[in-house]
């Protein structure tokens, strides 16, 4: 996945998530995927900068595994934070 940022006029950041059925094919997985996205957001939230985030799946998951997903996102918006 990749995240692009883009300063707004808004006091707080805001979230789009981008999973395309050809990219995860199984609803359920592409839920799955974004339920978890904006459960790392809302914990980071508080300590990011004012910004629109779009958030583009771009690479294909079998079987993700939601701790791994998780840390990887709990890094990417660590590294985004103020």
């Amino acid at each position: 996945f990749w995240i692009r940022a883009r300063d707004h006029s808004v006091a707080y950041p805001r979230l789009a998530i981008i999973i395309s059925k050809k990219i995860v094919p199984l609803a359920v997985t592409r839920n799955f995927l974004k339920r978890l996205v904006r459960e790392t957001f809302r914990q980071h939230s508080s300590d990011l900068p004012p910004w629109d985030f779009l958030l583009y799946w771009s690479g294909g998951v079998p079987r993700p595994k939601g701790t791994t997903v998780a840390l990887e996102l709990n890094r990417a918006w660590g590294s985004l934070e103020d």
